[in-house]
């Protein structure tokens, strides 16, 4: 099924939140946003490589980098990867 023009742009709109994370380093506590958003019906499972999900206080100032973003049949993400990163100072 085409999708229509406003359901195009919606697509479109959905896609472009999770996008500009590709290739980005942020804290968990935006990681464990994007855990926790849903957005109508569409959830995006967020996959962490090597640790546990920045569920903790603790851990939202850990640094993890977006390394990955899967779709669906109809283009739509349902899929974010992320690594968990250390930065020495």
């Amino acid at each position: 099924a085409q999708l229509s023009e406003e359901e195009q742009a919606q697509l479109v709109a959905f896609n472009e939140q999770y996008l500009k994370y590709l290739g980005q380093y942020v804290y968990g506590v935006e990681v464990r946003t994007l855990i926790n958003k849903y957005e109508n019906d569409h959830k995006v499972e967020v996959v962490i490589e090597g640790t546990e999900p920045p569920t903790a206080v603790g851990q939202d100032t850990k640094y993890y980098k977006c390394e990955g973003i899967e779709y669906n049949d109809e283009g739509r993400i349902n899929k974010i990867k992320f690594k968990e990163i250390t930065i020495s100072m």
